[in-house]
């Protein structure tokens, strides 16, 4: 038996809290983390980097 491990991406808990939040969503590396709607283990967009 296979097991999905796929995980829907949780964007609205993510892209307040990413260094990126001030980018248009229709540049990189926004576009990228729409794009990617699940990630293999996790709820975080991939290219989800923490503010400092």
């Amino acid at each position: 038996m296979v097991i999905n491990q796929e995980k829907e991406v949780y964007f609205d808990q993510y892209c307040e809290s990413c260094k990126h939040c001030d980018v248009d969503e229709g540049e990189s590396p926004c576009w990228e983390c729409l794009d990617e709607t699940v990630n293999l283990y996790s709820h975080k967009p991939v290219k989800w980097e923490e503010k400092e």
